[in-house]
């Protein structure tokens, strides 16, 4: 819409008449033109306006950020009150910590020596045996007639025993005979030689056959060749002997590996595993990888654990451990250090735990287990390394460190502060265990960083707690 300003003319210009039709024209372009500069007016008013919004919210921003990233690199450090503990007496400890499964203290599997199939069987999955006790029978007749065959062989070599013992026998008199001719030969030949021949009657018969040195000889010498018969004789016996006695060890053999068809239990203990049926042929039982029967001792348990190499320095046979399970909550239980491995693996088959340390198996013997606990449970382990029992304990962030000695800032009921001077038994995290001038239950200042500052390895101990473990390692 167009407006027209009414132009005056100039009071030297001659008078010109205006009508009522053209003031009201005029009247009313001056009412638009009032209109429309007060739009531009306002509009104008709104352009300042939001352009002072946006310096403000600018320099909002850039302030803003400005005191974000001076709380970010310097935060604020917040005024914190005064922490304080208690000096207590408890029971420090130690301990190396790790986790396993239980296992039977003795675990055998039950492997029959012979074939055949089961006769009698007289154990179930689940049953209580004692040593010795019969569990099964094999049936066998091979071996039956293995025992046969080698009773047959004792006969047989008792047989040649009594043949070699009549050897020996005649050929002992035939050498005794031999042995006594000998003898009177020689006697004979010895008198004669003593003879006065001149005194004898030509008729007599030393005179016509008289005995000589030939007849001598010739008589020892078949007391020798019986002699020699005779020694053959006794080792034909010693022989025989050998093969009586023989045939008696492979009849014992015999006997003994027929027996094996009887099976009994080499421990006392649970039967954990049962394969065998009346019938069953154990050689088809072994061909399909299966074990006749296991029997487990658990009289005792074993807790089989990894110690890292650095830890299992501290660890030796005979330390004393608590064991937890973790399905039983409200269970805990003694054990002691049975074994520790002297190398990680053989072979250099190394087995490397966590951070690349390479760690060492250790077993525990629990002596009186809960009937609860079975095999395979997983459980966790504390094996204590060191121990004071009934030390003053006091939180290790109050052990403040002056470089050549410990100290405790004390306060009394009114709050007045004295440095006391102890001496640190067994330094530990959250608490250690210390000597000093000080009573139990004096309220001592926690410094949050202190002489070891509450970040040192070592343990706590507890008023109620009968046992405590102070560091979790390994």
């Amino acid at each position: 819409m167009s407006s027209k300003i009414p132009v005056i003319a100039p009071l030297d210009q001659s008078e010109k008449t205006i009508t009522p039709l053209e003031s009201a024209q005029a009247a009313s372009e001056l009412q638009a033109f009032r209109t429309l500069e007060g739009r531009n007016a306002k509009r104008k008013r709104t352009r300042r306006l939001r352009t002072i919004i946006i310096i403000v919210v600018v320099l909002g921003v850039v302030v803003g950020g400005g005191f974000f990233l001076r709380n970010l690199l310097a935060p604020p450090q917040p005024t914190v009150a005064p922490q304080y503990g208690f000096v207590y007496r408890g029971d420090y400890v130690e301990s190396i910590r790790s986790s396993g499964n239980l296992k039977a203290y003795e675990q055998v599997t039950i492997t029959p020596e012979v074939d055949g199939t089961i006769a009698e069987l007289y154990i179930s999955e689940g049953d209580t045996v004692h040593v010795g006790q019969l569990l099964f029978v094999i049936d066998n007749p091979q071996l039956d007639q293995a025992i046969n065959y080698a009773q047959r062989g004792v006969d047989s070599a008792y047989l040649g025993l009594r043949s070699s013992q009549n050897m020996r026998d005649d050929a002992q008199a035939a050498a005794n005979r031999a042995w006594w001719e000998y003898k009177a030969v020689k006697a004979a030949y010895e008198d004669f030689l003593e003879i006065d021949l001149s005194t004898l009657d030509p008729d007599d018969p030393l005179l016509v056959n008289p005995p000589t040195k030939a007849d001598v000889d010739l008589a020892y010498r078949l007391y020798q060749d019986a002699d020699s018969m005779l020694e053959g004789a006794k080792l034909g016996l010693e022989s025989a002997w050998m093969g009586v006695e023989d045939a008696l060890t492979s009849l014992d053999d015999a006997i003994a590996h027929a027996d094996k068809r009887r099976v009994y239990s080499p421990i006392a203990g649970q039967v954990v595993v049962m394969n065998l049926e009346r019938g069953m042929r154990l050689s088809t039982l072994f061909q399909s990888g299966q074990v006749a029967a296991q029997i487990a001792d658990v009289s005792k348990m074993r807790l089989n654990i990894s110690i890292n190499e650095i830890d299992i320095l501290s660890i030796e046979p005979g330390m004393r451990a608590v064991v937890y399970v973790g399905a039983l909550s409200d269970y805990s239980t003694e054990a002691k250090v049975l074994r520790v491995a002297s190398t990680s693996g053989t072979n250099n088959d190394y087995y490397y735990g966590p951070g690349g340390l390479v760690t060492y198996g250790v077993d525990l013997v629990i002596e009186n287990p809960d009937p609860r606990l079975k095999i395979g449970m997983s459980a966790d382990a504390e094996i204590i390394t060191l121990s004071h029992d009934n030390v003053l304990m006091v939180s290790t962030a109050a052990i403040m460190d002056a470089g050549n000695y410990h100290y405790l800032m004390v306060f009394d009921e009114n709050d007045n502060e004295r440095e006391v001077r102890v001496t640190v038994i067994a330094m530990g995290y959250p608490d250690s265990a210390i000597q000093g001038d000080i009573k139990e239950g004096a309220r001592v200042l926690l410094s949050g960083y202190g002489g070891f500052g509450g970040s040192g390895g070592g343990g706590y101990g507890g008023k109620d707690n009968a046992v405590s473990m102070p560091i979790i390692r390994g």
